[in-house]
């Protein structure tokens, strides 16, 4: 329970930062969008190109031509439906990895902006991300590689695989915390900045992190309250026979959980911001008090 007090004032004192730039908001809005052309620019010339693809009366095995670059080919499959499929999924990633990062570095120099000097915006850490697109590069290059190797895992067999690619992909997760402050800050590349990360929380970490990987919890107890919202409004449903009302339960369960997803987008570079800060400095930064970010940390 004291950690997870911890937590929640961790939360708070991120929320802070937010509450006082609210038009970082935006950064994650842009990111969504960049991220659904991607996902456009990898779906259209394969639906482009399968004109049957949403048609009625398609045959099966047609269907499953169609949905070849989505699921891994079979075993037996020529080898260039392998390398087809999985050059595909590596430049998905990469896409989509660089589009994270990207934004995340921006969210994570504008928190910085504030911490140090009390102001920020969302042109000064574009700005400041941008500066760093060969570092950002190269580290999506790295995170699509990882990532494609946990899927190759994944696929190896159906359950083991999953197993071994959730806890090697959590330790990735782990190790590659801080990796985005170091690049926006220090201006280092894919591999010095791993080792960077690597080493401060070697240097200040003992059995656990109590801030970051809790936050998810923490999200997910407040996501509870949509679905509070929508199971009173399908009983008022029940009782009046209104459909109105059920409708608008779900409606405002869903901005509810987009505006909880928004705020979440931004808390977590925030908190690694001031982290970074910490370990770096050994100072707390802004909103976040020497005890509080001591506690987030487990000395050796």
């Amino acid at each position: 329970m004291g950690k997870f007090g911890s937590t929640i004032q961790l939360m708070k004192a991120s929320w802070e930062v937010v509450k006082n730039n609210k038009r970082l908001l935006i950064l994650p809005v842009l990111s969504t969008i960049c991220m659904l052309l991607v996902i456009a620019s990898f779906w259209y010339p394969i639906v482009k190109a399968n004109p049957g693809f949403f048609a009625e009366g398609v045959e099966e095995a047609e269907v499953e031509v169609n949905l070849l670059y989505f699921h891994p080919p079979a075993e037996d499959a020529e080898p260039i439906e392998h390398v087809r499929f999985y050059g595909a999924l590596f430049a998905f990633y990469f896409a989509n990895y660089f589009v994270i990062i990207f934004f995340n570095a921006a969210l994570v120099a504008a928190a910085l902006f504030w911490m140090r000097s009390g102001d920020s915006s969302i042109s000064s850490g574009l700005s400041a991300a941008a500066k760093r697109l060969p570092q950002i590069l190269g580290w999506a290059l790295v995170s699509a590689t990882v990532g494609l190797i946990l899927r190759l895992i994944e696929n190896a067999n159906e359950k083991i695989g999953r197993f071994a690619a959730a806890i090697l992909g959590s330790a990735w997760t782990f190790l590659t915390y801080l990796v985005v402050p170091v690049i926006v800050v220090e201006g280092k590349g894919p591999v010095a900045s791993l080792k960077d990360s690597v080493k401060m929380l070697k240097d200040t970490w003992g059995q656990q992190l109590t801030g970051g990987f809790a936050f998810g919890l923490v999200y997910f107890l407040l996501s509870l309250l949509g679905v509070g919202i929508i199971a009173g409004a399908g009983y008022l449903y029940s009782v009046t026979n209104n459909g109105v009302i059920f409708v608008a339960g779900i409606a405002i369960a869903a901005i509810y959980w987009l505006g909880l997803i928004l705020v979440s987008a931004v808390m977590t570079p925030v908190f690694q911001a001031a982290l970074y800060v910490y370990a770096k400095d050994g100072k707390a930064p802004g909103s976040f008090g020497e005890q509080l970010l001591s506690g987030a940390f487990r000395k050796k």
